[in-house]
């Protein structure tokens, strides 16, 4: 009775640690996930910062290109249109002067000639300054071309930290619900480990167990059994089938006692493989009768002959597993 409340200890224990081991694993995740989302939200507020300077840096001279081009256009046409007036006069003056021979009229087309010339000159020069602005009007087309690109530049850097920040968040709450879930499983296996501590101390209330269960494994050498369980010897790899159909609730392996499978067949009703063998099913995969569940294999202790030790539990009780398996029914 003892070594069987051991056993049931021991899968308890064994279930629990994997189950809080997986916990603190995605715990830590899930703050590794939560500083990443931190540290990129720090470079998403300081490149947001950087790309609406930008952007109204870059507004700003656009508009300032705008009326620069504007002015600068008129100023051009207005020139323009004075300087081949003048050239028009110049033409003019010059052909009466040659046309005229009196001295008189030719001093007066002469110094008139010189106005005309000197107006020139000043228009010449004001466009001068006028190419010289649309010079530095081009440069600062440049510039703003600068602005633009760096501008774009920043928007792709925000757009992909927003894509890190959204994987990051969605990774992240994927891992506080598995967080959560194992927290529910790990509440669940302290709540069966107290509930069995008060079934210790209290008497199990009888009632009649259907006996469907099936012998797990057909292939042995030979098979020892009281009134709990069963203990297999075998020599070739053999398959080991579910007595009865179930839910996986733990696979694990014990030190010294080699692997473990545990089904869980509803109404507190479970049933347990443990020792020389290799599980092929996993944590929450749901099971039909006879099929199979894992393979057997050498011993662990290098003998030739593996051993299985199969048993069912009723409220974590351990039941008559020979009568169950032979068809016949027995009291809880």
């Amino acid at each position: 009775m003892k070594s069987k409340l051991l056993l049931t200890s021991i899968l308890f224990c064994s279930a629990f640690a994997a189950t809080r081991t997986d916990y603190q694993n995605v715990i830590k995740e899930v703050n590794g996930l939560k500083t990443n989302i931190q540290k990129i939200e720090t470079s998403l507020t300081t490149k947001n910062a950087e790309y609406l300077k930008v952007v109204s840096q870059r507004q700003k001279i656009d508009i300032e290109i705008y009326e620069l081009e504007k002015i600068i256009r008129n100023n051009i046409l207005v020139l323009e249109a004075k300087r081949n007036e003048l050239s028009l006069k110049m033409r003019s003056l010059l052909l009466n002067s040659i046309e005229k021979g009196d001295g008189s009229s030719l001093l007066e087309k002469k110094i008139l000639l010189a106005r005309v010339r000197k107006d020139k000159k000043e228009i010449e020069l004001q466009l001068k300054v006028e190419r010289e602005t649309q010079k530095k009007l081009t440069e600062q087309k440049v510039k703003y071309t600068e602005k633009v690109n760096l501008e774009r530049e920043l928007y792709t850097l925000v757009s992909e930290l927003e894509r890190k920040k959204s994987d990051y968040v969605q990774k992240y709450m994927a891992s506080k619900e598995n967080a959560e879930k194992l927290k529910e499983e790990i509440h669940e296996i302290q709540q069966s480990v107290a509930k069995a501590k008060v079934k210790k101390s209290t008497p199990t209330t009888v009632a009649e167990l259907n006996a469907d269960f099936l012998m797990p494994i057909e292939e042995f050498i030979s098979k020892d059994y009281d009134k709990k369980g069963i203990t297999f010897a075998v020599k070739t790899v053999s398959d080991i089938k579910a007595s009865k159909a179930g839910q996986i609730v733990y696979t694990g392996a014990l030190a010294n006692y080699g692997n473990v499978v545990m089904i869980d067949h509803g109404n507190d009703v479970r049933s347990i493989y443990l020792g020389d063998l290799s599980p092929q099913v996993k944590k929450g995969d749901k099971v039909s009768s006879a099929q199979v569940i894992a393979k057997t294999r050498r011993s662990i202790r290098k003998e030739a002959i593996g051993k299985v030790y199969f048993e069912i539990r009723n409220k974590n009780k351990v039941q008559n597993t020979i009568k169950l398996v032979m068809n016949e029914k027995t009291q809880v």
